[in-house]
């Protein structure tokens, strides 16, 4: 489908639009997640059932590669054979 300049400009002001709605929106949801979360730690709850769901406030973790441990365990600094590296498109409307 090809849409005119005209028709461009359009979609990018509606797109700014819609940014700025979803921004807002989140500003929302982030205030009752928050609210949600003081609940949970006022009451020290780590697990709540309500009418339509269930809400749990626990401890997660992660982990996370240390590149630079791993060159010194290695004693090298050539990875290049460990990585995966993938390509995409990003569409950026500023």
């Amino acid at each position: 489908m090809c849409i005119t300049k005209s028709e461009l400009d359009k979609k990018v002001q509606e797109y700014r639009e819609m940014k700025t709605l979803l921004e807002q929106v989140q500003n929302e949801v982030d205030a009752i997640k928050s609210e949600i979360t003081l609940y949970m730690v006022e009451n020290e709850k780590s697990e709540e059932i309500t009418v339509d769901g269930k809400v749990t406030y626990k401890d997660s973790s992660r982990s996370s590669f240390n590149e630079d441990a791993l060159k010194e365990a290695l004693n090298t600094n050539d990875l290049k054979p460990y990585k995966k590296t993938s390509t995409f498109k990003v569409l950026r409307v500023k």
